[in-house]
Formats: structure tokens, C-alpha cells, sequence
């Protein structure tokens, strides 16, 4: 749950709100936001959605934040795919990504 604390708590300050001031401009209550932020409570898709509109926040960045903490599986997942992309970015030969790519096509088919 850091993660998306961490999140909420930048935008916030990236606002120039203390937590007061978001209390108010959120219209939750200062103890949630607070839990929120230090990631002892997950806040809800409305929630996350009067951030996005409040403080100019990506939603679909939030929301992935908030699936990811509710699913721990799945950041190993998403760790594996990042690292192999920027593997793969490093390639600048063309036959070599070829080759990879027809790998990775005959994995999924296999799946």
C-alpha cells in the first residue's frame, strides 16, 4: 500500500495542501487521508477518483497503483515484463529482436 500513499501524499504536497487543506478540497476526512498516505488503509475507486479530478492526478496510474497493492502477485509479474522490455530496449540488433520476438510469440502461443 507505500506505493500509492507515496503517490497521493506527492500530489498532494505537489498542490502546496497540508493535510488539512486537502480535508477540505476532498471532502475526506483528515485521519483517511492520512492512513491512506502512510498505507495503512486503501482507499476506495471514488477516492482515487476525487484525487484524479482534485489534483490533477492520472487515474488510470491510481488505479493501477491501488490493483497492484491489492494484488502483490501481481508486481512480480509486471517486474518480469519491465525488466525483459528494457532488455529488449538495449537490443540494437535487428535479427537478434527478431529471433526474440519469435520466442516470445511461440511462449504465448503455448500458454
Amino acid at each position: 500500500m507505500k506505493a500509492l500513499g507515496d503517490e497521493l501524499r506527492m500530489l498532494r504536497k505537489k498542490k502546496g495542501l497540508s493535510l488539512r487543506e486537502a480535508q477540505e478540497e476532498l471532502d475526506i476526512s483528515f485521519v483517511y487521508i492520512s492512513n491512506i498516505e502512510r498505507g495503512l488503509k486503501s482507499p476506495s475507486v471514488k477516492v482515487l477518483n476525487k484525487y484524479a479530478e482534485k489534483l490533477d492526478a492520472p487515474l488510470g496510474k491510481l488505479m493501477l497503483l491501488r490493483l497492484m497493492q491489492q494484488h502483490p502477485e501481481i508486481n512480480k509479474e509486471i517486474s518480469a515484463k519491465q525488466a525483459l522490455i528494457e532488455l529488449i530496449a538495449g537490443i540494437d540488433d535487428e535479427a537478434k529482436i527478431l529471433k526474440i520476438r519469435k520466442l516470445v510469440d511461440e511462449v504465448l502461443k503455448n500458454k
